[in-house]
Order: C-alpha cells, then sequence, then structure tokens
C-alpha cells in the first residue's frame, strides 16, 4: 500500500470555498507555513493510526474490489518487481531459499518467489487479500498462506529471504514502526537476505526535516531498515520513479 503524502492528500482534497483557496496560495508561497500545516496533518494521522484503524483501513480498501492500489494494472508500480527479483537473484546465486513475505497482498509478488524458493511462507493482514492470492497461486505447490499482523503478533521465526514490500511505511505511529523494523529484522536468519521497497513521497516531504522525526519517507523508511541490529549496510538498492528497493545481507554467525 502506498504511505500517504500530504501534498498528494492536499492536491485531492480541493476546498469548495474561497478561504480554502486562500490558504493554498499561501500555503504554495510560504514554505515554513506549508510545512508547519503539512507537520499537523502528518501527526493527526499518526495518533490516529492503531492496528484496528489499519485492519479496518485495509478491509475497505479490498472491499471495493481486485488490486486497489492498481499494483497490477500500474507499470510503474510494477516496475519494482523485476528489480526487486533481480537483487534477489544476485544474492542466491541459483540456490533455492525458504521465505517469508510480510504483506503478501493478492499474491502478485508471491508468485515470482515461489519460482525462485524451495518454500514460501505469504502473510498479509487482510483475509481478503489472502483469499484471492491463494486463489493466484493455486498451482504452487511450495506456497503456504497465513492471516498475520505485523502490529501485534510474535514472531514468525526465522528464514533465508523476508521480504516487506511497502508495509512499513503504511505503519504512521513512530514506536508501532520502530517495533515492525526489529520483528521483520528479527526474522532473517543469521547470513541470510532482507529485501525491502518503499514508496517514494512527495520531494517536500521526502527533504522535511519533521518527516524524518515521523518516519516518513521512502529513504529515511530504507534507512531504518539498513540501521536495525544484525543488518549489514550498505545493501544493494535499486530506484524507480516511485519507489526504492534495497536488498540487506545479515551477519552471519
Amino acid at each position: 500500500m502506498p504511505a500517504w503524502s500530504p501534498l498528494a492528500s492536499a492536491r485531492v482534497q480541493q476546498p469548495a470555498n474561497e478561504r480554502g483557496g486562500r490558504l493554498r496560495q499561501q500555503l504554495r508561497r510560504s514554505n515554513r507555513l506549508r510545512s508547519a500545516y503539512y507537520f499537523v496533518i502528518a501527526v493527526g494521522r499518526a495518533i490516529a493510526d492503531s492496528r484496528g484503524a489499519a485492519r479496518s483501513e485495509f478491509d475497505r480498501c479490498y472491499a471495493t474490489g481486485h488490486d486497489p492500489w492498481s499494483y497490477g494494472s500500474n507499470p510503474e508500480a510494477r516496475e519494482r518487481y523485476p528489480l526487486a527479483v533481480g537483487l534477489l537473484d544476485e544474492w542466491r546465486a541459483g540456490e533455492r531459499p525458504r521465505a517469508l513475505e510480510i504483506g503478501c497482498g493478492e499474491g502478485l509478488f508471491t508468485e515470482l518467489l515461489a519460482d525462485r524458493c524451495e518454500a514460501v511462507l505469504a502473510v498479509d493482514l487482510s483475509e481478503a487479500a489472502l483469499e484471492r492470492a491463494r486463489g493466484r497461486c493455486a498451482d504452487r505447490e511450495n506456497v503456504e498462506f497465513a492471516r498475520w499482523d505485523l502490529r501485534h503478533d510474535n514472531g514468525l521465526g526465522q528464514f533465508d529471504v523476508v521480504a516487506c514490500m511497502d508495509v512499513v511505511c503504511s505503519i504512521r505511529r513512530p514506536l508501532a514502526r520502530r517495533r515492525a523494523l526489529r520483528l521483520v529484522a528479527g526474522s532473517v536468519r543469521p547470513g541470510g537476505a532482507l529485501l525491502v521497497s518503499a514508496f517514494i513521497q512527495d520531494d517536500f516531504v521526502e527533504r522535511a526535516v519533521w518527516a524524518r522525526w515521523l518516519g516518513l519517507g521512502a529513504r529515511v523508511n530504507i534507512e531504518q531498515f539498513a540501521a536495525q541490529r544484525g543488518v549489514l549496510p550498505p545493501g544493494r538498492r535499486r530506484e524507480t520513479e516511485e519507489h526504492l528497493i534495497a536488498l540487506f545481507e545479515t551477519v552471519p554467525r
């Protein structure tokens, strides 16, 4: 799921009255005012973020139909998949590892992992997404699906490869995100690989100091993964117009 961008929200929510028009003009003229405005919105969203709110949000999105974030139909969004599996292929060097995919959604990336791995455990918060993923991967006998909540549930053990694509950046509460980062990184066995991606926000957000405090922005998100215990930076990285993709190795025994 693409992470929230305050600038994108401002563009979508066009105020109907003149006061809203004047506010937009003032925000465009003053970087400080614009920064303060978006900071307040970001803090409000972080406060409102919770396990229950996240589950409800995902359920609403999948209730609208298949591919709610256009990962399957948008060429720019799907561009990250061949880059991500390219990084994985460089690391695995022909071996077939055991993989955990956190936030598998409807199974688009799961298919690619199944072609390269001995076994894949694919988990997601949404039962609707899991049901569609099971149908997509019905002919893959090496894939198992389970409902699992990164915010709340305990770890699932350690795996040769852990893939976490556009998941942690959707957690808006800093403390919950830090827990998620530790849990994801701790799910990789020593000498294994951590494959992650993050949605690139508006450039204003990517550069804002307060956004770094709140953990917003693709670059900050990737840096947070790199800073986890046992993760070896720098990792292999690729970039599209919409995503940053990185593969990190963990400290061997």
